[in-house]
């Protein structure tokens, strides 16, 4: 039964191309407008199964926040050039993949998240070269670990209960916590510790989370830690603080996403490992 909390949902979903290659049909969700499959039918079936909270759900990490993080380093790293002999260089900034000509930016320069799949088939584009890189380098190691973490983003190991609105409106538009539940974890117990409430611009509003709430959001996440298996994915201290698994040596909310090709490794491998133990514990606890 553990291959069912490791399926990759879009494996199944008629409304998408089939295809080989992973990564492309993640970035085909994108296009296709599908939103993440957290609240889809199977999903609503086996937590109710589980036990689980139905009410409130997201997923754990987000894919495309790390691809596009993996394209600007490896862009920076390496010659892409247009055929003008213009040489183009990718950064992921704002929650957007944006990209320079020769050096030079412009608003235009932006790659939004449903424009990615065309940009990445498109023999000759820009993405489509850095992706080819990618996929040749270290032998198809990273490429491969990609696409295990474009599978494993949509299996239910990837999908939690979580405490409530606007947790993951917040975990989604924090800059520093690039959607991923161990910083946002890192970011509730640092504004506890400053006792501060959370701030953060959504569509270009601000928002604002109330301490008092923060710390429910805390209290939730202890209490909930082992009912919905996140175990391996925040710790609790002693003194009753809690504490985000880091993806990578250096992770912290200042540097939340990887700077370097080792980072990329470590993170992946470790998002590949967390998820796999989860839909362990998951499978275990389905019987």
């Amino acid at each position: 039964m553990k291959k069912l909390f490791l399926l990759d949902i879009k494996k199944i979903d008629d409304n998408l191309q089939q295809s080989e290659n992973y990564i492309n049909k993640t970035l085909q969700r994108y296009e296709s407008k599908i939103g993440d499959y957290e609240n889809n039918v199977l999903t609503e079936a086996v937590f109710t199964r589980l036990g689980w909270s139905n009410k409130y759900k997201d997923t754990i990490f987000s894919f495309r926040t790390l691809f596009c993080k993996i394209v600007e380093i490896y862009s920076l790293n390496n010659k892409i050039k247009l055929d003008n002999g213009a040489v183009v260089r990718f950064y992921f900034r704002d929650n957007v993949l944006k990209y320079t000509i020769n050096d030079i930016s412009k608003e235009l320069y932006q790659y939004n998240k449903e424009t990615l799949y065309k940009k990445a088939t498109t023999q000759n584009s820009s993405l489509y070269k850095v992706l080819e890189i990618i996929s040749n380098d270290a032998e198809g190691t990273i490429w491969n670990d990609i696409a295990t973490f474009s599978e494993l983003s949509d299996s239910l190991s990837n999908f939690t209960p979580h405490p409530g609105y606007p947790f993951n409106q917040a975990k989604g538009c924090i800059t520093e916590v690039v959607d991923s539940l161990n910083l946002m974890v890192d970011k509730i117990q640092k504004c506890i510790d400053n006792e501060d409430n959370l701030e953060y611009n959504e569509n270009d509003y601000k928002k604002i989370i109330e301490l008092e709430q923060l710390k429910n959001w805390k209290e939730w996440l202890i209490k909930n830690q082992s009912v919905y298996c996140l175990n391996d994915f925040y710790s609790v201290t002693d003194d009753n603080k809690i504490v985000g698994t880091k993806l990578f040596n250096d992770q912290s909310l200042e540097c939340p996403l990887p700077q370097k090709k080792e980072d990329i490794l470590e993170s992946l491998n470790k998002i590949i490992d967390l998820l796999s133990k989860r839909a362990e514990r998951m499978n275990d606890a389905f019987h």
